[in-house]
């Protein structure tokens, strides 16, 4: 069974001898090589994902800036455009490079998502929460967003990659502003051995399912192809199985987005 990776099974035996201690590290084992498959498989459909999300986002922007082209070399040449009309090509078509830009940044982000070792230490939750409460400030401010944060008041130790997490809660405050209407909600705690940052907004909420909206290159609507690319909470999911967590996403009770992101910190 093992050998074909029929893994969904499950090996019980209570007797405490020697056979007992057999079959229980038989079942770590099976255990572990069904996570490794998931998340091998999981990797392979995210890898398929990302492949068909290249071929139609840097589509887009390029088929604009041809279409620009093909018009300047028609009307130049028969003298029949404006100066100024050659003017707003022209800075469309810098818009669409920038674009492109920022899609290759992206793509050597992802190529170094794996590869990235964690860099943990201790930092008081206190201090962190100071320095997450200040990018969100920042950020709710400069899209005119209220954003309300529930204070940490006990005095905990957290042992997390720090860079880490600011990416992470910089990609989960950069989502909620955009979608918000009018406020968000952030929230730092430890329990039960983790950090968990939750962010809440006040916009329209998921209409898709928590895998989807962790996919590479994830849209919640056509507009965003105009000037995001939607690797955020891809990336921000990608870093916390790294960091022991997980991302959960759902919607909040009385609407909204909610996004919980959890970093084992013990």
């Amino acid at each position: 069974m093992i050998a074909d990776n029929e893994l969904d099974f499950h090996v019980s035996y209570e007797n405490k001898d020697e056979m007992g201690t057999l079959c229980k590290e038989f079942e770590m084992m099976r255990s572990d090589l069904a996570d490794n498959n998931r998340k091998m498989w999981r990797m392979i459909d995210d890898e398929k994902a990302l492949r068909n999300a290249i071929a139609h986002d840097i589509r887009s922007p390029l088929s604009i800036l041809r279409g620009y082209q093909e018009m300047l070399l028609e009307f130049v040449s028969a003298e029949s455009i404006k100066t100024e009309d050659v003017i707003d090509i022209l800075q469309t078509g810098m818009y669409q490079i920038d674009r492109i830009e920022h899609f290759t940044e992206n793509m050597r982000k992802m190529s170094h998502l794996e590869q990235r070792e964690l860099q943990c230490s201790e930092i008081e939750l206190s201090e962190l929460a100071k320095k997450i409460e200040a990018e969100a400030a920042m950020l709710s401010k400069k899209e005119s967003k209220l954003c309300k944060v529930k204070r940490v008041q006990e005095q905990n130790i957290v042992k997390v990659d720090e860079e880490l997490v600011m990416e992470v809660t910089d990609n989960l405050l950069e989502n909620a502003v955009r979608y918000a209407q009018k406020s968000i909600a952030l929230q730092i705690k430890k329990k039960d051995g983790f950090l968990i940052i939750s962010v809440e907004d006040d916009g329209i909420g998921f209409v898709d399912t928590e895998e989807k909206v962790t996919e590479p290159f994830y849209h919640k609507n056509p507009q965003d192809d105009l000037k995001h690319f939607g690797l955020g909470m891809y990336i921000s999911r990608i870093f916390c199985e790294k960091h022991g967590g997980n991302l959960k996403i759902y919607n909040a009770r009385q609407g909204g987005a909610h996004v919980e992101a959890l970093f084992k910190a013990e």
